[in-house]
Formats: C-alpha cells, sequence, structure tokens
C-alpha cells in the first residue's frame, strides 16, 4: 500500500467536510432531525442566551452549550458545528497514530488500521454530524493513549492526560463515568503487572477481581444516583435498564431497524443472562434476513467487517506475549467494556452504528496492534563461500 496514514486521515477529513457543507447548505434531512438537530438547536439558544445557568440544567445539554459558545463568537451554523465535530474526528486520528506509535505497529498494518477508521461509511457520516460522539471518541482515544503511555514509557506526566479525558466524559454521556472509572483501574492494574511481572500470578489476580469489580460497581451506583433523566435507575440497575428499554421499545415500535420489542428484567439474574444477548444483538444486528434497505446492507457488511475485526485481534492476543500482550489484552477488555455499556440502552440498529463509533479506535487498535516476527531466512552467500561451495 503506497498511501501514507497521514493521508487516509486527510482523505477521510475532506470526505466528512463534503457531508458537512452539503448537510450545512442543501438537503440532507439526517442531520437537521433527531439529535443532531436538536444540539444544533440547543447550540443555537446558547448562543443567543450564554449564561451558566442555562447549561447547567441537563447533563445532556453540555455538548450543545459549548456548541453554543462557539456559535456566539462565530455564526449560528450547522456547517459550523459539523466541522467542530470534523475537528474532533481529526485530533482523535491524531491521538490513534500516537497510540500506534507506542505499540511499534508496523507500516502496513497503521495503514489498514487508518483505511477502516477514516473511511468506514458509517463513521463518516455520523462524525459529520452534530453529535456527541465524535467527542466522545476523542475522550476514549486520549484516554487509552495515556493508559498506554503510563504503563509503556513510564510518563508521569501522562496521568494529567487521563484524568482530563477521565473528568469529561461523563460530560457526554452519563455511562461513560463507568467506563472512565474502568480505564483508571485497568492502568493501575496494567502498572501492578509490570511491577512484579515476576510473581504477579493468577492467585494474586484472585484477590485484585473483587477489588476491581468493587469499584466499577461503585461507578454504577454513582451514575444511577447522578441520574437525571432516568429516574427509574435509583431503583436498582436491572429495573432502570429494563424501564429503559421499554421505553426505546415504545418509542421505536413502528421502526424497521428495531431488533427487540419485548423486554422482560425481573431482578439481577435476569440481568446476567440479558448482557450476553444485548451485546451480540448490539454488535451483529441486522442479520442477513432482516436486512431489506440498501443501509441495512450497509450496516451487514460493517458487522461482518467487525467481526473479522475482533477474530484477528483475538487470534493476536493468542500469539502475543510480555507487554504486547498486556497492552492488548487491555485494549481488548475496554473494548468490551465499552460495548456492553452501549448495548443496555440499545435496541435499533441505527443507534448501534451510531454507538459503535467511540470504541472504533479500540476495534482497529485491538485487530492490528500484533505483527507475527518475521521469520529467520538464510543469509545470503558471500562471493566467497559460494565459490568454496561450488568447489565441493
Amino acid at each position: 500500500m503506497l498511501i501514507d496514514s497521514r493521508i487516509l486521515i486527510f482523505i477521510g477529513f475532506f470526505l466528512r467536510l463534503i457531508v458537512a457543507l452539503w448537510n450545512g447548505f442543501f438537503e440532507f434531512n439526517f442531520g437537521q432531525i433527531g439529535d443532531p438537530g436538536s444540539f444544533h438547536g440547543w447550540a443555537s439558544y446558547f448562543s443567543q442566551n450564554p449564561t451558566i445557568s442555562n447549561c447547567e440544567e441537563n447533563i445532556r445539554h453540555v455538548m450543545s452549550c459549548g456548541l453554543g459558545f462557539v456559535y456566539f463568537l462565530t455564526t449560528d451554523s450547522l456547517f459550523i458545528g459539523s466541522l467542530m465535530s470534523i475537528l474532533a474526528w481529526w485530533v482523535s486520528a491524531l491521538v490513534l497514530l500516537k497510540i500506534m506509535s507506542i505499540l511499534l505497529v508496523e507500516k502496513s498494518n497503521q495503514k489498514k488500521m487508518m483505511l477502516i477508521y477514516a473511511l468506514l461509511p458509517s463513521s463518516i457520516i455520523m462524525t459529520s454530524i452534530t453529535l456527541r460522539e465524535p467527542y466522545q471518541l476523542l475522550l476514549v482515544n486520549l484516554g487509552v493513549f495515556a493508559a498506554l503511555k503510563i504503563y509503556w514509557n513510564k510518563s508521569l506526566m501522562h496521568w494529567l492526560t487521563m484524568f482530563f479525558s477521565v473528568y469529561f466524559m461523563p460530560f457526554l454521556h452519563g455511562g461513560l463515568l463507568v467506563f472512565g472509572l474502568f480505564i483508571l483501574i485497568s492502568t493501575l492494574i496494567l502498572l501492578a503487572r509490570r511491577r512484579y511481572a515476576s510473581g504477579f500470578n493468577k492467585i494474586k489476580l484472585v484477590f485484585l477481581a473483587p477489588i476491581f469489580f468493587l469499584i466499577v460497581i461503585m461507578g454504577g451506583e454513582a451514575f444511577i444516583n447522578s441520574s437525571i433523566n432516568y429516574g427509574d435507575l435509583r431503583e436498582g440497575l436491572a429495573v432502570g435498564i429494563e424501564s429503559y428499554q421499554k421505553g426505546g421499545i415504545q418509542a421505536n415500535f413502528n421502526s424497521s431497524a428495531s431488533y427487540r420489542d419485548t423486554i422482560k428484567i425481573k431482578n439481577n439474574f435476569d440481568l446476567i443472562l440479558f448482557i450476553p444477548t444485548s451485546l451480540f444483538q448490539y454488535l451483529f444486528e441486522p442479520m442477513p434476513w432482516r436486512a431489506g434497505r440498501p443501509q441495512d446492507i450497509a450496516l451487514l457488511l460493517e458487522n461482518l467487517l467487525r467481526a473479522y475485526l475482533i477474530w484477528k485481534g483475538w487470534t493476536g492476543l493468542r500469539r502475543a506475549s510480555g507487554k504486547m500482550k498486556n497492552a492488548m489484552l487491555f485494549i481488548f477488555i475496554s473494548y468490551f467494556a465499552i460495548e456492553v455499556i452501549w448495548a443496555q440502552g440499545t435496541m435499533n440498529w441505527g443507534t448501534a452504528s451510531r454507538h459503535h463509533i467511540p470504541g472504533l479506535g479500540l476495534l482497529v487498535l485491538f485487530a492490528f496492534a500484533y505483527s507475527k516476527p518475521a521469520r529467520l531466512r538464510p543469509k545470503p552467500l558471500t562471493p566467497v563461500n559460494a565459490t568454496m561451495i561450488s568447489e565441493n
């Protein structure tokens, strides 16, 4: 492949710019209705009423508030809002390049990673409009970059990057509070793994696991207690997820993209059974027999690519060793952690394609980080040795 990774980033930026121009100045309803239109509408309101009290009403409005400040300084334009999303994606791509350099990913694999990251159709659309996902993607990449920099290069300064990323994640979505906490604790475990590599065995991991899950549960409880829109979460995670799913099923009752029409989660045992089912559907719907529209077929092909990338990453993880194996395991678990979070609140594949965006960098990293060691090749014979062999 003759194309450099940075050229692929430029191509991705240019394609997104075309979408933003068309969306901002011509007819492209996808960016003007639903959540994109809502975020832009609130940003327009904040630009005309730039007060802190207007921004504190709802955590959902934090992105719109920041976008409204940009509108206040420039102009109230959907194109400007879309351009900010594209810039966030562009920075996230540069951060991904930094992660590749930390892990010493081969140039050929870097190009394959960036080819998917920059040119995946759903990513081009979702990161070209006024949605939170491009900013979530940026913060997720920053958090992983900081964690690997701390682990791989023993960089103390990157704790600041870590705390910046983890602090701002919940402002873009409450569920990212748990994921940010997960990244933070996982980094500490990586450091322990590096420090006690000779004596860090499975027995010690058994003692660390309850502490890890306790912190995650505390993070989940913090998410529940700080919930503003979904009061049913205060009655417990199982009841909250069931209530949210039922609301989503009713709202999408006539949607041809829905993959769930009933839900029953009465207790934590039901929730444990629901999580793997919801994750599988979230990752791989629509099934081939449900893909009736052109956009469904496009998402089906992306799902097949996602399955291949997961399989490829898993084979690489099994072959990796040392620091690379630890880093890949961290990326693998982080990817599924964020996808499990999104899966609990998703019930149609249109929304799922949007929620896949924040974890896209993790997925391509996991798939291509491992490089198969080059086999030892026989050294070419020198003229002197060749002469000796011919004489014999």
